[in-house]
């Protein structure tokens, strides 16, 4: 959320406050008033509907960690301090620790107090708000280098967890000149705070040493004089201002191309700390998939991202309209005045490509090639994502399997989950089944089979998919409530729902049938057993494909890979009437198990490519670093 709060009158120290809090006065300027005025910072907090009561007397922390941090060891020690502390965390952040302490799902807006800690989960931050944030907060716990550097500038104590993959070896080279300034004892704690802060050692005492006693009044101070020399020097390099990304998207397949763009888009500014302008031409779809977008407003401010409507290639833009970053999805051709722009920044940005994910081996060859402008001396690179080392990896959130572990683990949470969709106690005792298909899927035929099936079947249909068939089934229309059983068989329309409930669908079910890209990956990180239905291209090119993924994915399991043919219309014998849908049912569900050991080690095995987000910003600061050496 953007920050926008209201200065309660407070004499000429509120008054020359919000004169600087906008943002044109100096960094320094600009956090002065959340340090030293009260007023300011009860407006702020006012404004994430922060409880006051707790806010006044209150230690306050914020909370941005992924899930080697050991949140549990902090909570318990606040818990049983004798200060009392406020905690604020981003959702999303250090999910499982939130859940546990707040006994529910870790959303915006919840909150829950246990003996000396409470701990509230904020709304997504823009770039400001979290700088705000940082700036009102006692002490901070952040992660990532984006983080660490609004940490230092905000001129707060803090603690930092480095990059996934950096870990102790960088937090202990950063600490260690950070903390030279401090007297032995101080900087020998500080030290055994970022350790185990990032997951090694277990001196977790000196996490509670750095926000309460004598070292603690050591750090403030401390944080200030370091905050004050460091905006010209990171200024020199540039790292003082945001980096900057744009993403192109025009949806083409209704859901799939705009809501793999908002993930990256979300996933860019919470975890990377990365300004975000998300370009989509279709808002009416987006709102499908994002019920807080609003369809007739040309800019707007959504979970931290600006969104704009793309109307047109028209326009005219100046450099300073140009992103850091610039993306074309599925290769999207940007407007031509944009691209005039981008000529005339100094440096020029990096232009990606963002392509479509196949499987096909030829993709490592071509990820991260160059392609010049046939005119203007702009170069553009392509960015494939993948399954292997070689390619971009799959898009996922750092908190992404901690939620679903929590949320599989838990089957009240499910149960509720299912029956604030509609389910009965007899829908979530059965075969549950979400489809996602395009309408040429032979739906009508596998729900026959499923109808004359021994085992109760309860399909969940999203309204609007198959939806003839599903008319055909209900004698009714499809829409979103609309539910009929005949034999062995419920279906149930469901509403769209927003993509963290989708994710808990996929979570929830036995079997996902699932299409397009961004609903396939999403079925992987689920680890349920899946069908894709593969987006339909000429000459049965998609066929091609499907068989690479299945290569790679589906090696011994027999009974899925011929389903999966089957679903599109890729079988061998080309059979497709109730009889054939039944029997390969019935070894697609024989099957089940060893699906599931298959997408437990395929999670493990994909993981190590790292994460899609992050491999497309180490390689854009690559190109970036290669530009400036150029220039010097």
């Amino acid at each position: 959320m953007a920050s926008s709060f209201d200065l309660s009158p407070a004499g000429p120290v509120a008054a020359n406050a919000a004169a600087v809090v906008s943002g044109a006065a100096p960094l320094a300027a600009r956090r002065w008033p959340f340090h030293f005025n009260a007023h300011v910072r009860a407006a702020f907090f006012a404004s994430l509907d922060v409880d006051m009561q707790r806010v006044a007397y209150a230690r306050r922390i914020s909370l941005c960690c992924n899930r080697v941090a050991p949140v549990a060891k902090l909570f318990a020690q606040l818990q049983a301090a004798a200060t009392p502390t406020l905690c604020l965390v981003p959702e999303g952040e250090a999910s499982e620790a939130v859940a546990a302490f707040l006994q529910a799902d870790p959303v915006a807006g919840a909150r829950a107090m246990r003996g000396g800690l409470t701990v509230q989960v904020l709304p997504a931050l823009d770039a400001q708000a979290y700088d705000q944030l940082l700036w009102a907060c006692d002490f901070n716990f952040v992660r990532g280098d984006a983080q660490l550097v609004r940490a230092q500038l905000a001129a707060r104590p803090f603690i930092w967890q480095a990059e996934e993959g950096a870990g102790v070896a960088a937090a202990q080279a950063f600490v260690s000149a950070y903390g030279a300034a401090l007297p032995a004892h101080g900087a020998a704690v500080l030290a055994e705070a970022f350790q185990v802060w990032n997951g090694e050692g277990e001196r977790y005492a000196a996490l509670g040493a750095c926000l309460a006693g004598p070292v603690s009044c050591l750090l403030a101070p401390h944080a200030r004089a370091w905050a004050d020399g460091l905006p010209e020097a990171l200024g020199a390099t540039g790292r003082e201002r945001q980096t900057t990304l744009a993403i192109f998207c025009k949806v083409v397949d209704n859901y799939g191309d705009v809501g793999i763009c908002w993930r990256m888009a979300r996933q860019l500014q919470h975890e990377h700390g990365v300004a975000v302008e998300l370009w989509v031409d279709d808002l009416h779809s987006f709102r499908r998939i994002c019920p807080d977008v609003v369809t007739d407003a040309e800019t707007q401010q959504v979970a931290g991202v600006t969104v704009r409507h793309w109307h047109s290639q028209d326009g005219e833009f100046e450099a300073a309209d140009v992103a850091d970053i610039v993306i074309e999805f599925f290769g999207c051709d940007i407007p031509e005045g944009y691209i005039a722009a981008m000529v005339e920044c100094e440096p020029r940005p990096v232009w990606l490509n963002l392509e479509g994910l196949t499987a096909e081996e030829w993709v490592e060859g071509c990820h991260t090639l160059p392609s010049s402008h046939p005119r203007l001396p702009l170069t553009k690179h392509f960015f494939f994502p993948g399954f292997t080392a070689k390619t971009g990896g799959l898009l996922v959130e750092a908190a992404l399997d901690e939620r679903r572990r929590q949320f599989q683990a838990d089957p009240a949470a499910m149960a509720g989950f299912l029956g604030h969709l509609g389910l009965s106690a007899a829908d979530i005792a059965a075969q549950k089944v979400s489809m996602f298909c395009y309408p040429h899927a032979p739906v009508a035929a596998l729900f026959a089979a499923w109808e004359r099936g021994a085992e109760p079947v309860a399909c969940l249909v999203p309204e609007g998919v198959a939806a003839d068939a599903v008319r055909a089934f209900l004698g009714a229309e499809p829409v979103a409530g609309a539910v009929a059983s005949r034999g062995a068989l419920t279906v149930r329309v469901l509403p769209f729902v927003p993509q963290p409930d989708y994710d808990k669908l996929l979570w929830a079910c036995d079997l996902n049938f699932v299409r397009g890209e961004d609903s396939f990956v999403r079925a992987q990180w689920a680890g349920k057993p899946f069908v894709w239905h593969i987006y339909p291209q000429d000459e049965n090119l998609h066929h091609k494909k499907l068989r690479a993924f299945l290569q790679r994915y589906a090696g011994g399991l027999d009974g899925l890979t011929a389903f999966s043919l089957y679903w599109n219309g890729a079988g061998a014998d080309g059979g497709t009437g109730e009889p054939h849908s039944a029997a390969l049912w019935s070894a697609l569900r024989a099957e089940m198990p060893a699906i599931v050991a298959r997408a437990a080690d395929w999670q493990r095995q994909i993981l190590e490519n790292g994460d899609m987000t992050g491999n497309l910003l180490k390689f854009s600061r690559l190109i970036q670093s290669v530009k400036h050496e150029t220039r010097v």
